[in-house]
């Protein structure tokens, strides 16, 4: 087996491990009252798809919200389909929002809303806190993107502007028990994160305002009051993370360690700018290439990669990721490797991530391709393109966030 064919076998591993398919319950009961279904996110339609089929009686209501793309060929036709904008909210987004919050209050104190929540859905599901604007809102989250904010800190601003996160949604439906299950995207694995948290009262140690002042963004003051509002109260129901970053990783080690390699497991949850984690691991490469044996080095979690005032070209988290590893290992011997992202979009590109090898800097100096200045204008897309190293999968209806695999030989 190819070095590449083994990388790919081993993401397509950890993307089956955490469909919903394979994550949610067998069965749902309905309980004594209604059960209402609201889904959202990049795994959310397939979510909704699964969950309807396993549903004890049909619901109330089902309602899916995901990224234009992300909807599987065969929803059943008792699900309301919405397809929005991401990773940046539009008109859709907004009639989403409007509708989870109707479809929500429809229920009472001896009813159950099941909410599926998966990463992607701050972006579908959209309803600004009276007196902010759609535009004003979605400036700030897109300056705070621009600045390289983890998204900790974005989701905690969302939050604060939204008549649906940060536990606004769960608060809509009067009292209902909210049975939220979620295939987490967040390094941590922070519940109320995950998409801002619709049914999740939001976590009180970020606060909004301060993320703002911290990157320098002034604001009219009144978006600085509704950032200052008042969370909902805690929610009655239960919350449980049915997937995430380290499931994917294990069934991509087990792949890795059956063909011969020992699997150096760096966790889900590593942050941080894409170019300094990406030299960071390209010295621990050259390290194990000493050891003697076949080596792996795995990771998740989001990175963060700071876009030029100008000039700005394609380039997402892992092919920037892939780009500063290559630069860092110079062309090194036995040491290849790839990252994607687990929805099969990196950044807002058409491909999952790439691929690098030995050969890589030398064949793109071959086509008269400047591998640092590429870097240095975010333009890690157009590199890979034009070296056929694109891992194109189209989107995988999960969403764990990346996955980087190294793999080192003697």
């Amino acid at each position: 087996m190819s070095h590449r064919i083994l990388l790919k076998t081993a993401f397509d591993a950890a993307i089956e491990a955490v469909r919903a398919a394979r994550r949610l319950p067998a069965r749902f009961e309905n309980g004594s009252g209604r059960i209402g279904m609201i889904a959202l996110g990049k795994a959310g339609a397939d979510m909704a798809r699964i969950a309807f089929e396993r549903l004890e009686t049909p619901p109330a209501f089902a309602l899916a919200v995901a990224p234009y793309g992300h909807v599987p060929p065969n929803m059943p036709g008792g699900v309301e389909v919405i397809e929005a904008g991401h990773p940046h909210p539009d008109e859709k987004s907004l009639y989403a929002g409007r509708r989870a919050l109707e479809l929500a209050a429809q229920l009472g104190p001896h009813d159950q809303l099941l909410a599926l929540v998966s990463g992607g859905g701050s972006a579908v599901l959209c309803a600004p806190s009276e007196g902010v604007s759609f535009e004003e809102k979605r400036n700030v989250i897109a300056a705070l993107h621009r600045k390289g904010a983890p998204i900790g800190e974005i989701n905690a601003a969302r939050a604060a502007l939204s008549s649906v996160k940060g536990g606004r949604l769960g608060a809509a439906a009067n009292g209902a028990f909210i049975k939220t299950l979620i295939i987490s995207d967040i390094p941590d694995d922070a519940a109320g994160a995950v998409a801002s948290g619709p049914t999740i009262a939001p976590d009180r140690s970020i606060d909004a305002e301060a993320v703002l002042r911290r990157y320098a963004m002034n604001v009219p003051p009144h978006i600085a009051a509704a950032l200052r509002r008042a969370p909902p109260a805690e929610l009655v129901g239960s919350t449980k993370i049915i997937a995430n970053a380290d499931d994917a990783l294990t069934a991509a080690a087990a792949v890795l360690e059956k063909a011969g390699y020992n699997v150096r497991n760096l966790g889900g949850a590593l942050e941080g700018d894409a170019t300094e984690l990406a030299q960071a691991h390209a010295e621990a490469a050259k390290r194990y290439k000493g050891d003697g044996g076949p080596t792996a080095i795995i990771s998740g979690g989001e990175t963060t990669v700071r876009l030029p005032e100008t000039g700005a070209g394609r380039g997402g988290r892992n092919t920037t990721y892939l780009l500063a590893l290559a630069i860092a290992l110079d062309g090194r011997q036995g040491i290849e490797a790839m990252a994607a992202d687990t929805d099969g979009v990196d950044g807002s590109a058409d491909n999952a991530g790439a691929f690098i090898e030995p050969e890589t800097l030398a064949r793109a100096a071959g086509r008269g391709l400047d591998a640092t200045a590429h870097l240095r204008r975010a333009d890690a897309y157009a590199f890979f393109e034009a070296l056929g190293d694109l891992l194109i999968t189209g989107p995988t209806f999960t969403n764990v966030n990346d996955l980087r695999i190294i793999l080192i030989d003697p």
